[in-house]
């Protein structure tokens, strides 16, 4: 049951697409889930931050901006045949 205790009586709550639980009568909750969706949005917001760099490092590199635009062109080819 990982950090939850057997036999103790939980309180659920839904906050923000997460789900908590506390003992009843206490105040500290525990993170006990989280729906799919926020959890793919946070991980695709992660990726995305780390192509910002990228993309202002291809504004003063012909090369790496060359690059960049062959990726683009082949994902908007590639998604034409999906």
């Amino acid at each position: 049951m990982g950090t939850l205790t057997p036999g103790a009586a939980y309180v659920y709550e839904r906050e923000g697409g997460r789900t908590y639980a506390r003992k009843i009568g206490e105040v500290d909750r525990v993170l006990i889930g989280e729906d799919y969706s926020l959890e793919l949005r946070r991980h695709s917001l992660e990726i995305a931050e780390e192509w910002i760099p990228i993309v202002q490092a291809a504004e003063h590199d012909s090369n790496l901006k060359e690059i960049l635009e062959h990726a683009k062109m082949l994902y908007l080819l590639s998604k034409d045949y999906e």
